[in-house]
């Protein structure tokens, strides 16, 4: 028996058609997804589409931040910036600490070793 038809005299296998559709959608978001440059001008449209709500959400955001922080005092603040930048800087000495002495030894060793 051959294939069911999509259109039956006045009847439409609407799970088949839909089943058609979402396969294509998923051929064409495989295509973009894989592909930069395709990817391009779908962002560019979102974007330029996302500006308006983006701009009606700037007054929420600045006042939702603006009340978050008003909780704080000057001195809290400072003290949870500095103890923020402690953390980081610390491990970013830490991080010296360890890497620099062991690209050291491996720019010493390697010259060496191919030397023989």
């Amino acid at each position: 028996m051959g294939r069911q038809k999509l259109i039956d005299g006045d009847t439409l296998d609407w799970v088949r058609l839909m089943d058609i559709v979402l396969e294509r959608f998923n051929v064409l978001g495989s295509e973009i997804l894989l592909n930069p440059e395709k990817q391009a001008p779908f962002e560019r449209f979102f974007l330029l589409r996302s500006i308006p709500w983006l701009q009606k959400l700037n007054p929420l955001i600045d006042r939702v931040v603006g009340e978050e922080l008003s909780r704080y005092s000057p001195d809290e603040i400072t003290h949870i910036i500095r103890g923020k930048m402690y953390y980081d800087l610390q491990m970013v000495r830490i991080n010296g600490s360890l890497v620099g002495p062991s690209s050291a030894g491996c720019s010493t060793a390697l010259p060496s070793s191919l030397r023989g």
